[in-house]
């Protein structure tokens, strides 16, 4: 005998139906353009190391900068409550459909020393 969480199948179909709603294309576009604007503002300074491939072709929805201090930027990404993870000493973030320009905006100011 099992019991069956209906209460998450109810919590992914409302996922569902709002993904088909937005559209997997305007999604993925949506994650491009945001991740595109991290790569870009780090190629702009000399104080981020860029570890995500740059090239387009080669983009995912994840985007991963290594800063002078990993450690100190992770605890302030924390204390904003910001998802990330601190990975070979590069924050890793990716963001998605329910992100906005403001917020990566908001990580970007984070990431700066």
């Amino acid at each position: 005998m099992i019991t069956l969480p209906y209460q998450d199948f109810a919590g992914m179909v409302t996922s569902l139906e709002l993904i088909t709603e937005l559209g997997a294309d305007e999604i993925a576009a949506h994650s491009r353009r945001l991740t595109r604007m991290m790569i870009d503002w780090a190629s702009d300074r000399d104080d981020i190391e860029i570890v995500t491939p740059t090239d387009p072709a080669h983009h995912a929805g994840i985007v991963s900068l290594r800063p002078a201090s990993p450690k100190k930027v992770s605890a302030a990404l924390s204390a904003a409550k910001v998802a990330h993870s601190l990975r070979e000493g590069a924050i890793r973030l990716s963001p998605y459909f329910y992100n906005t320009e403001s917020e990566v905006e908001q990580v970007l100011q984070l990431l700066s020393p």
